[in-house]
């Protein structure tokens, strides 16, 4: 069972590998004591929940129930404090394991639906589930959960913060926008969910770190504010993108080619629901991934340019 939930917090970025998910929950551990806590509470909840169920044992082996309620009590914690080490609050908690059960049930039900795609949901259960939870607060007076994004309409005043960005900046929120994928903004996390990935494949902790680059460059040349680049906050949806794509298809030239459009897409996605949850004051958390991947990945079959790997044969890229 501990091996299956390290290898669940691994799966986020694809890798099926306990040592990486161990390094990948050292890191969250170093950005938040407090929403580590909560975020293997849902880990374990999600994988009870496959358990009792009754759903496949070999989904359960791969950690493939563990990823998403992972993110979820992550998220829940992230988004009710912004305190590291104390401010635990029963609600969250509570709201973390019956939402990681949620998104394991999501999980099975998204997989049936997409399953004549021969792609997986990603991480939409997590998304779904933490929506849902986000939303329903506004309705319980006894739980009080602080905004996540003040609602605002959106604004189109030209900025030019995009001045003060410097090298060092941008390859920070590189570094950064690796970790974030897991909610944490520490560089020192970063650079150990960057080490995890690498240790179980090369060529994803490259792809990983490429994405995140691109995201990063995109925003800079759109003149998105300095401060949300260096901060990594470009760089997640990107990396895990282009991860996506290069175990998706077999790496070449043009799968490649296929991840780097990808990124760039998945970066305008992003831009475009930022500016439409604003008004609800929601995050748009690894939505723009979900969408820009299942557009690339669903497509499988209809181009010569790259080669699709089955779900089935899926390991590492190498």
């Amino acid at each position: 069972f501990i091996e299956a939930s390290l290898r669940g917090i691994a799966q986020v970025y694809f890798q099926n590998n306990p040592l990486s998910g161990l390094l990948i929950l050292i890191a969250m551990f170093i950005q938040s004591t407090r929403v580590a806590v909560h975020g293997v509470i849902a880990l374990v909840a999600g994988n009870l929940a496959g358990v009792l169920m009754g759903f496949d044992k070999s989904f359960l082996s791969c950690g493939l129930f563990g990823y998403n309620s992972f993110l979820v009590g992550l998220a829940l914690a992230t988004f009710y404090s912004g305190e590291k080490h104390t401010d635990y609050y029963w609600p969250v908690v509570i709201g973390a394991i019956v939402f990681a059960c949620f998104s394991s049930i999501l999980f099975v039900m998204l997989g049936k639906i997409l399953s004549p795609y021969k792609t997986p949901p990603f991480t939409l259960p997590f998304n779904i589930s933490t929506v849902a939870f986000l939303l329903a607060t506004g309705s319980m007076n006894n739980v009080d959960m602080a905004s996540v994004r003040e609602p605002s309409l959106p604004s189109y005043e030209v900025s030019l913060d995009i001045e003060s960005l410097t090298a060092r900046a941008f390859f920070a929120g590189s570094i950064r926008g690796v970790g974030q994928v897991y909610l944490a903004n520490s560089i020192a996390s970063g650079v150990l969910v960057l080490i995890g990935i690498f240790i179980c494949s090369r060529i994803q902790g490259f792809a990983a770190f490429f994405g995140s680059i691109i995201g990063a460059g995109v925003a800079a040349f759109v003149r998105s504010p300095a401060s949300a680049i260096e901060n990594g906050m470009y760089g997640f949806n990107p990396s895990l993108t282009m991860s996506a794509m290069l175990l998706f298809y077999v790496p070449s030239f043009g799968s490649t080619s296929i991840g780097i459009l990808a990124s760039v897409i998945t970066v305008f996605i992003q831009l475009a629901l930022a500016t439409s949850l604003e008004p609800c004051g929601l995050p748009f958390m690894t939505l723009p991934f979900c969408f820009a991947a299942l557009a690339f990945i669903v497509i499988q079959g209809t181009t010569s340019n790259v080669i699709s790997v089955p779900l089935s044969s899926m390991t590492t890229p190498e």
